[in-house]
């Protein structure tokens, strides 16, 4: 076999469709099933998306997942927040000191309950949850 043919042999070796063409190389991850937010099973202990305003006009929206630590007034429900710590967004670390009082109207939805909790306040919904958190970003001084 002369070189040529031995190159257009490994460049035809290069160009096969592969088996598995339909495979995409980045996988999706499944997103969690919103509830419609009910005021009748709002309570303690339930977990929800919550849209906050912030930035420097209050014109951003935000959504974080919370849970329900008790209800403040008919419309109203004090919560406490959590920060995704995966870049799927699939698992949250409580933050303890995050707490608000958020009307109805902001409860976004009603999630499902955590597929695992432990002692530390980290939680997982298995699942995807299409939250939009505040990113700061730590300036490094040369």
């Amino acid at each position: 076999m002369s070189s040529q043919e031995k190159a257009e042999e490994t460049l035809d070796m290069h160009n096969e469709t592969p088996e598995n063409e339909n495979v995409t190389s980045i996988t999706e991850v499944e997103e969690v099933k919103y509830l419609q937010p009910d005021p009748e099973i709002l309570v303690p202990e339930t977990f929800v998306l919550v849209n906050f305003v912030g930035g420097r006009r209050n014109s951003v929206q935000y959504k974080y997942v919370c849970k329900i630590q008790s209800q403040f007034s008919e419309t109203e429900y004090t919560v406490v927040g959590f920060i995704s710590i995966d870049e799927d967004k699939t698992i949250f670390k409580l933050v303890p000191k995050d707490i608000s009082t958020v009307p109805l109207s902001d409860i976004c939805a009603m999630l499902p309950a955590p597929v695992n909790v432990d002692d530390t306040g980290v939680i997982s919904f298995g699942k995807k949850v299409e939250v939009r958190e505040y990113l700061r970003q730590v300036l490094s001084v040369r």
